[in-house]
């Protein structure tokens, strides 16, 4: 990668000559006569986190000395290479006499490094954009290394693929079924934020398929031990058909010198054509006698929001009491889905109550163009 900072212009004076009448002499080349000198540092360490935030990097003097005259009405360039993409100029400072001339370089990002980090820069002094008119000494090698300290960090290489079919789940909750791949995460030694809950940071960034305040899954783990590994899980809730991508990034406090870590970890959760065309969260109820609450979530193959009761349909034996009753949940789950809260009562006011027994019904939900589900989720009363 090529940074390039224009210094400006030398105030080179002087020089000169006489001359009289003759052809004179051929003037050295340029780089003979101007030459990059005094660069520091020779080399350079640093210790950071990791991170998406830039930081402060090092700045790089060196002298411009020779004939200065050859300088008069030039700008000169400084092209720096760095293989890693690491470094960008932050800023750039002429001396007018060529002596102590600065560049300021920061690092733009250390995400996805870790440990030592070692490379060389390679500096390119020179009179035009393109370095074909390079000072002598250009260009100067900078070896660099960088100690790069981790936050908490997905342990295993490579993105995480979540490959399911529609409708397949595992339960994750009391009333919410749920897709989990387990994974590990390494904790630093140097963790700083162990009196915190939680000890770090979960959010999810660049999500596609999905809207971008959507949460593409949950992270749980067990307690957290300082230099170790420990195991955790992601829990991604029912989606329709189609590919989501999205990063799970972690912040950590480490100690006081080094501040906050971060981490990155692309994960990909696949959701694929199965043939079921609505998917119910618990896949029934089951109810025994009345005043119970339960819920389900519905959630559709294409994406559309079934988002009310279209009809219920009873069994013959609970006569004209509607003993069923659903209505939509103050706190929806993220993602294309709706939760309900359902509540059986097996006496209706000013109609009676249902005899000791077995009932069901079947319940067709709606979206707000009207169309109805395929299919319809039973619920069960146990009358006492």
């Amino acid at each position: 990668m090529l940074l390039l900072a224009a210094l400006g212009a030398l105030s080179a004076c002087g020089g000169g000559g006489g001359g009289g009448g003759g052809g004179g002499s051929t003037p050295p080349p340029l780089a003979n006569a101007v030459r990059v000198t005094n660069v520091a540092p020779a080399s350079f360490t640093q210790d950071v986190a990791e991170s998406s935030n830039p930081m402060a990097g090092f700045v790089i003097t060196a002298d411009v000395t020779g004939d200065l005259t050859r300088l008069n009405g030039e700008t000169i360039f400084v092209l720096i290479e760095d293989a890693r993409g690491l470094f960008e100029v932050a800023s750039t400072e002429i001396s007018p006499n060529g002596v102590g001339n600065r560049v300021s370089l920061r690092l733009k990002s250390t995400l996805g490094q870790s440990g030592a980090v070692e490379a060389t820069l390679r500096v390119n002094v020179c009179l035009d954009a393109a370095c074909t008119r390079p000072l002598g000494n250009s260009p100067v090698l900078l070896p660099y290394r960088l100690n790069v300290l981790s936050g908490v960090r997905v342990a295993e290489a490579g993105p995480i693929v979540v490959d399911v079919p529609f409708g397949q789940a595992s339960l994750a909750s009391n009333y919410l079924l749920a897709t989990r791949r387990a994974l590990q995460l390494s904790i630093p030694a140097n963790i700083g934020s162990l009196n915190t809950i939680p000890p770090f940071e979960t959010e999810w960034v660049g999500s596609s398929g999905s809207p971008s305040t959507d949460r593409l899954g949950l992270l749980s783990y067990g307690p957290v031990v300082p230099g170790q590994t420990i195991d955790g899980e992601l829990v991604f809730e029912r989606r329709p058909v189609g590919t989501y991508v999205s990063q799970l990034k972690l912040t950590t406090s480490l100690d006081s010198v080094f501040g906050r870590a971060e981490s990155l970890k692309e994960v990909r959760y696949i959701v694929r054509e199965s043939g079921v065309r609505v998917a119910f969260d618990a896949s029934r109820a089951d109810f025994v006698d009345s005043d119970s609450q339960q819920f389900v979530n519905v959630t559709s193959a294409n994406g559309v929001l079934y988002d009310r009761v279209s009809r219920i349909v009873y069994s013959p034996n609970s006569g004209s009491i509607s003993w069923l009753t659903l209505s939509l949940a103050s706190s929806q789950p993220f993602g294309t889905s709706r939760l309900f809260e359902v509540f059986a009562n097996r006496c209706q006011f000013s109609i009676g109550c249902l005899t000791s027994g077995s009932y069901s019904a079947d319940v067709y939900f709606q979206t707000a163009t009207g169309a109805e589900s395929p299919i319809a989720w039973r619920v069960t009363l146990q009358a006492l």
